[in-house]
């Protein structure tokens, strides 16, 4: 019986031991790995049945346009069946878009860097400060964007009813609105792009110097 309970500690003490080994990082990559699993995360939330987040929204833009130039010259023959399921489509992707930013961003992530960089060197503690600041502020323009995407889809909720409308003021209106909202969005998302590139730099910087 001793001899069993001996062993069965020495395994535990073994098991201890291993998962120890494996889940201690060095201080060196600390912060680059998480980093990536930030990177990760966010990779596996902007992307909407295999389309980017760019894509996605260039397609509403596009479907919605489709949808004000054919207004123009509409009339009851007027036959928009193929035009609606293409704008249903994108804005069911929208919506799923904003869903999974949503989670994204209740994740918190900027907490996963707390305390990365102790035990570092001066130049690579430097390096890692400006990846992270670098990487918050694409979180923050991403933060951004989900609350330009969470308003838009609200707005885009009334655009069947808008397209019928018997009261064109309302129907300009609404349309050139909605016009404005994805200029907005544009800019928002090429500040999220820029904020990406100079990230991702400096997150090279920090692998080279870790390698080095």
């Amino acid at each position: 019986m001793k001899k069993v309970l001996s062993i069965v500690i020495l395994l535990a003490i073994l098991v201890i031991g291993l998962m120890a080994a494996f889940s201690y990082q060095v201080p060196e990559i600390r912060t680059y790995t998480a980093l990536s699993n930030i990177d990760t995360k966010i990779e596996q939330n902007i992307e909407v049945n295999t389309q980017s987040m760019a894509q996605n929204l260039s397609e509403l833009q596009s479907s919605v346009q489709n949808l004000i130039t054919i207004g123009e010259t509409y009339t009851e023959e007027t036959d928009v069946t193929t035009t609606f399921e293409q704008f249903n489509t994108a804005y069911q992707n929208t919506q799923l878009l904003q869903s999974q930013l949503t989670d994204l961003i209740n994740m918190d992530l900027t907490n996963k860097l707390e305390n990365t960089t102790s035990k570092l060197s001066a130049e690579q503690k430097k390096l890692a400060d400006e990846a992270i600041e670098l990487e918050t502020t694409r979180l923050n323009e991403l933060s951004l964007l989900h609350k330009q995407i969470e308003a838009l889809n609200s707005k885009l909720s009334k655009t069947e009813e808008m397209f019928y409308t018997k009261k064109p003021s309302e129907a300009i209106q609404y349309f050139n609105g909605l016009n404005n909202d994805f200029s907005t969005l544009e800019e928002t998302y090429k500040a999220y792009a820029d904020a990406s590139t100079k990230y991702f730099a400096a997150k090279s910087n920090l692998y080279e110097s870790i390698i080095g």
